[in-house]
């Protein structure tokens, strides 16, 4: 290892099998498994924040895509994957499992290749028997064998450009190449590379822009680069005898590794003691090398130049003042309040005790109070009506931004799969073509192709019209739960309102009763005179 090289751990979880490290750009962060201890980890870099998933059954490898999120290759087969909390059990939803009969195998390493096929491994879990398969999860949901007679399946690593797919037997510590077809077939599947004792077993693996191999060495304790030649450019040790898998980050010098602790003596342990961490390799700079793989997803929308606070929801806190606010802060209003409060209070006190004479300006004064009490209630009744107006604007907004970003999220989802799509097809048109001018090939094989090309045409199609409908769903969805605010809101407003109108009605009541004691008391005091 040259001293151009960092090695960090960033996570020391002593996990008993760390494998399936993937890079999710749109959450920037790293997702990886324990095999032994089933759980789902999340790792992100620029908080240090970790997260912990348990699952029920062990589980062998994670991916992530625009369309279908999160999908794992687990004991029982395939399945999707939604997160709830750090901590508890996510839910998981099976899609299928190819190996019913084969109950001493389980799942192991896996990845998306470039059209977005889940491709996973399975193995026998006590790595006596070479039943282990290779198996291709199709974008129509049809499951597949693609390759079989292995005992330890690792990989698989995709070398897009040159159209090449490899394929790990750790247990034999060979790597296997094949002629990856854009259709989702593999041929002229030859060995690539053998490794002897000493050297350790290769694991987990994937590939960079260059179409170099970077392969983690079980009981070798380092990662190795290797060319397309099949040659050894580069060993980095690393602090631990066991690594498992690699991946590359968003930034192309950046790798992370996992690694496991089980099956190690307490002396390999002592020697070794961050067994079972997540590390990350910092290379130098590369002068614009590029990841490749499957794991690249578009980038999170923010708001740039404006920071507001927010709430639960995301709504923008309302900060302005109320009219309540303003009304206590009026000098003559809140005299004019507390005078009416200290009228009411001590009226019926020192009322028996007034002269007839006095208790006309008392009488007055208490006019005046009640007016300003009236004043008071209605600033009270405006104010809580022109909260729920501006309450019922603000959940329009958020309404039609959920609605707007909803849209945009499964429009963007459409256009990634109709990409996905041409570009597959075009793949296939021109894959065709080159067989067609190869005379090795018969006019069935062709033909066969060909077949296989309008199936897979139909199978996207379809995808796109399942797409079309959840976007049509979303939409409907959001329109209800809307109109059902909305009705909440009128009742609410008209409840509140109404409470108040019955106030009003009743001081004003009072109101009219104290004129017409005045007017009697005017009347007495003439007849006197």
């Amino acid at each position: 290892m040259g001293m151009d090289v960092d090695i960090r751990c960033v996570w020391d979880a002593k996990a008993r099998l760390g494998e399936s490290p993937i890079w999710v750009d749109v959450e920037n962060a790293l997702y990886w498994v324990d095999i032994k201890a089933p759980a789902i980890h999340k790792y992100v870099p620029a908080t240090d924040r970790k997260t912990t998933w348990p699952v029920p059954e062990k589980i062998g490898s994670l991916v992530y895509d625009e369309i279908n999120g999160f999908r794992a290759a687990i004991k029982t087969g395939f399945v999707n994957i939604e997160f709830g909390h750090g901590g508890e059990i996510p839910t998981i939803t099976k899609i299928i499992d190819p190996e019913v009969d084969l109950p001493n195998n389980r799942f192991n390493d896996g990845k998306l290749d470039a059209d977005g096929r889940f491709w996973a491994g399975t193995m026998d879990d006590l790595e006596k028997e070479s039943t282990g398969s290779w198996w291709r999860l199709g974008l129509d949901g049809q499951i597949r064998k693609m390759d079989t007679g292995y005992m330890v399946t690792n990989g698989p690593a995709f070398d897009d450009p040159r159209r090449l797919i490899y394929l790990t037997d750790s247990a034999k510590q060979t790597i296997y190449v094949a002629k990856y077809l854009s259709i989702g077939e593999i041929a002229n599947k030859r060995v690539f590379k053998t490794f002897g004792e000493g050297e350790g077993y290769p694991d987990g693996m994937t590939t960079d822009a260059d179409g170099n191999l970077w392969v983690a060495f079980w009981d070798g304790g380092c990662i190795r680069k290797i060319n397309p030649q099949g040659e050894v450019i580069r060993t980095i040790q690393l602090p631990v005898p066991r690594p498992t898998s690699i991946t590359i980050s968003d930034d192309p010098d950046v790798l992370y590794v996992t690694s496991a602790s089980t099956g190690l003596s307490e002396d390999q342990l002592a020697k070794a003691p961050l067994s079972g961490g997540i590390f990350k390799v910092t290379l130098p700079p590369s002068n614009g090398r590029r990841r490749n793989g499957k794991n690249k997803t578009r980038p999170v929308e923010t708001t740039m130049g404006r920071a507001k606070p927010t709430s639960v929801i995301g709504r923008e806190e309302d900060i302005r003042p109320s009219r309540l606010g303003e009304f206590f802060r009026n000098p003559i209003w809140a005299f004019v309040f507390a005078t009416a409060l200290s009228g009411l209070v001590l009226a019926p006190i020192i009322w028996p005790a007034l002269k007839p004479q006095t208790k006309y300006f008392w009488i007055g004064a208490g006019v005046l109070a009640g007016l300003g009490l009236v004043g008071f209630i209605k600033l009270v009744m405006d104010n809580l009506s022109a909260r729920l107006i501006d309450r019922e604007t603000e959940l329009r907004a958020e309404l039609k931004q959920e609605l707007l970003d909803e849209l945009s999220k499964s429009t963007k989802a459409a256009d990634v799969a109709r990409r996905r799509t041409n570009s597959s097809i075009q793949s296939l048109r021109n894959e065709v073509k080159d067989i067609e001018s190869h005379e090795a090939l018969s006019k069935t094989e062709i033909e066969a192709l060909k077949a296989q090309l309008e199936n897979q045409t139909q199978a996207t199609r379809a995808m796109e019209d399942r797409i079309s409908h959840r976007i049509n769903a979303a939409h409907g969805r959001i329109y209800t739960e809307s109109q059902k605010v909305l009705r909440d809101l009128q009742r609410i407003k008209s409840e509140d309102i109404g409470k108040s109108a019955a106030e009003i009605a009743a001081i004003k009541a009072t109101l009219d009763a104290q004129k017409q004691e005045l007017k009697m008391l005017d009347q007495q005091f003439s007849k006197r005179l």
